[in-house]
């Protein structure tokens, strides 16, 4: 059986739940980033984020105004850690920090 595809950043951390990612949840944040390249890049390619007409996609775009996989996959991340050590999820927070880094990188964008 295929794995259930999330549509929204609530269903994605719950898919993590489900599949006992929580090792990845008792790192520091910190090095949650050496997952991009794994974990991080599996969950951009399965769950279609690349993919602008897909559900998940359309998700992240309209509820944060992100429209790149790889910060899709960092705010799934995110909450995901802060979920499993008993943390408010500070999404648009952090959606936040995306756009900065975006606006100071002077790429607006793609579409």
């Amino acid at each position: 059986m295929k794995d259930k595809i999330p549509e929204t950043l609530e269903e994605a951390v719950n898919i993590l739940f489900e599949k006992n990612m929580e090792q990845l949840g008792k790192l520091a944040k910190e090095d949650m980033a050496k997952y991009h390249f794994s974990t991080g890049m599996n969950i951009r390619n399965a769950w279609g984020l690349w993919d602008k007409d897909s559900v998940l996609h359309k998700h992240f775009k309209e509820r944060f105004g992100l429209w790149h996989a790889d910060d899709m996959s960092g705010l799934i991340f995110h909450c995901f850690h802060r979920a499993i050590n008993s943390r408010p999820w500070g999404a648009d927070e952090q959606a936040l920090h995306y756009h900065e880094y975006w606006k100071n990188m002077k790429i607006k964008e793609q579409s």
